[in-house]
């Protein structure tokens, strides 16, 4: 499907044929009377009417995993559907609070990612696993890392040792 040219003023609907506007338009001069073009040639209404949106929010709706509702709140957190590290060592789950600002989210799971080491080194353990990251959104945001981890003996405690 071509792009639509919206250099020569309102485009038809292809189902209800009313005047369409570019969805991203600010000013609305000249385009009175228009409504906004959702996607694939139709109107916000028809897109939402016909199949196409209907569909993709269906598609959203089974990708979305299921989460857990804390008691008494209505806020949604959203949980890994990944399943725990398995192999040697026991599991460990730790939790960091994310920084401050405005911080990209793969920047604050390296920065947990450090943060947990720093604990493995100081208590004497060593990571058996890869860091399965678990992200909890919203206001008392979380970050989880599942992992494995087993006691340092012998040459591995002295070159782990703080």
């Amino acid at each position: 499907m071509s792009r639509i040219d919206w250099t020569h003023g309102p485009v038809p609907c292809s189902v209800c044929k009313r005047p369409m506007r570019n969805g991203n338009r600010k000013d609305m001069e000249g385009w009175e009377g228009t409504v906004r073009h959702a996607a694939h040639g139709l109107c916000d209404a028809c897109y939402k009417r016909t199949g196409c949106g209907a569909r993709q929010k269906r598609r959203r709706a089974r990708k979305t995993p299921q989460g857990v509702t804390e008691a008494g709140s209505t806020r949604h957190i959203r949980t890994s559907t990944r399943t725990q590290p398995t192999g040697p060592g026991r599991p460990l789950v730790y939790t960091w609070q994310p920084l401050p600002g405005d911080v990209p989210m793969v920047h604050q799971e390296h920065e947990a990612i450090r943060s947990l080491m720093g604990y493995l080194r100081a208590t004497g353990l060593l990571l058996c696993s890869r860091p399965q990251v678990e992200v909890r959104h919203g206001q008392d945001a979380l970050l989880r890392l599942h992992v494995r981890v087993r006691p340092a003996t012998g040459s591995a405690k002295r070159k782990t040792e703080p």
